[in-house]
């Protein structure tokens, strides 16, 4: 009788900055020292809710380095819209993301990258570690052109599988097209700017036909009207979005497969936390979730000699 092959071991990678933004966005309050505890108390139950969900035997938290990043220095204007979060918040990261790891999870920042070139970089060393890899996004469409890669993405606050169907149903492309569907019609809750009128829907008919951004520029001399006009005169302007849309794949996060286990403290946690309520809070809020106190964990800097390699 052959042997029964153990089941591939389960990674869960959780953009922990954006769930933040996304709880942000909802609590009410008027005192902001305790609107800030109730956002991160309903952060670390959205956290666990994920846990729940998922039962992952691994898991990693990846949250945006603070202050202005690489593609800053690519872009001025990158992200110059966004209503940034109160002083009050972002202060309190530094130590939320340090009693995450304190708990026993791995949560991680990189100097000048985001939480989505985290989450690319580790998922792809994962797959090909033969790893299940679950994302749980807060609903960022450039974390779809990882379904390419094997890498299953999860909604986490609509509660919903984004699969090759639900994006070509949704946007009328393909996984793989995603990068060019963004750079083409820009992206502006980023400030990313894309092609001036291309839209969704003229950008999924313009990789519907010429299939990659490239394809769009090397054939725009037959794009008619005032659209191929504004194609033909726009290329920089897309290479740049381009450059801002595009992941990094190849950060080196210095970590093994035993630095991502998912610590047995945590169960308790996990299976008796309440589901995560977004509520108004007030100056007698509660303080944040206890979270247990595991061992803490090994810098990334202390073991650069143990890798997620390809």
């Amino acid at each position: 009788m052959s042997a029964v092959a153990a089941p591939s071991p389960k990674l869960l990678v959780i953009d922990g900055t954006g769930i933040v933004r996304r709880v942000n966005e909802a609590v009410s309050g008027e005192e902001e020292k305790a609107r800030v505890q109730g956002v991160l108390k309903s952060s670390w139950e959205s956290i666990l809710r994920a846990l729940r969900e998922h039962e992952p035997t691994h898991v990693f938290v990846a949250f945006d380095h603070p202050g202005r990043g690489r593609r800053h220095e690519i872009y001025e204007r990158y992200k110059e819209g966004r209503t940034p979060p109160s002083a009050e918040l972002i202060e309190a990261m530094p130590g939320f993301i340090e009693r995450l790891r304190n708990s026993g999870l791995m949560a991680m920042t990189v100097p000048g990258e985001e939480a989505d070139d985290i989450i690319t970089s580790l998922s792809i060393r994962a797959v090909a570690r033969k790893f299940n890899v679950v994302v749980a996004s807060a609903g960022d469409k450039d974390l779809l052109a990882l379904i390419v890669d094997g890498v299953q993405v999860f909604d986490h606050f609509k509660s919903q599988w984004r699969d090759h169907a639900w994006v070509k149903a949704r946007y009328g492309v393909e996984p793989s097209q995603m990068v060019d569907f963004l750079s083409l019609m820009g992206d502006e809750s980023d400030d990313i700017p894309g092609i001036r009128g291309v839209g969704e829907t003229r950008a999924a008919r313009l990789l519907a036909k010429y299939g990659t951004m490239d394809g769009v520029f090397a054939n725009a001399a037959e794009i008619t009207g005032k659209v191929g006009e504004t194609i033909r005169s726009s290329q920089a302007e897309a290479e740049l979005s381009r450059r801002l849309v595009q992941m990094n794949r190849d950060l080196d996060l210095g970590l093994s497969p035993r630095d991502l286990v998912l610590p047995a403290i945590l169960q308790p946690y996990i299976t008796e936390a309440p589901e995560p309520r977004l509520v108004r809070t007030n100056r007698n809020s509660e303080t944040i979730m206890p979270m247990p106190d595991a061992a803490a964990r090994p810098s990334a800097a202390s073991s650069p000699q143990r890798r997620l390699r390809p």
